[in-house]
């Protein structure tokens, strides 16, 4: 995933301040905020939607099924350690 799409993740997840924060961390660690960002991302879809990449790297859609999959990943998998590229 781009991280053109960063801005729409730090806003829909301040607590992490974007996906670069889990790295490292036990999916019990960061399941939470990835919950409660995933549902602000649904819930703010038109507003988030504003940020998508002017340069077409990325959009609203690919963002949000992405985080979905970490989201969902963190949850099933408490002991598993995220590591995020830069």
């Amino acid at each position: 995933m781009t991280s053109n799409v960063a801005p729409m993740w730090r806003a829909a997840c301040p607590e992490l301040d974007g996906l670069g924060a889990i790295d490292g961390k036990p999916g019990r660690e960061i399941s939470d905020a990835l919950s409660s960002g995933l549902v602000d991302m649904f819930n703010r879809r038109r507003e988030l939607e504003e940020l998508n990449p002017p340069n077409g790297w990325g959009n609203f859609e690919a963002a949000f099924r992405y985080f979905a999959r970490i989201t969902r990943a963190a949850c099933r998998h408490p002991d598993a350690i995220f590591h995020v590229w830069r």
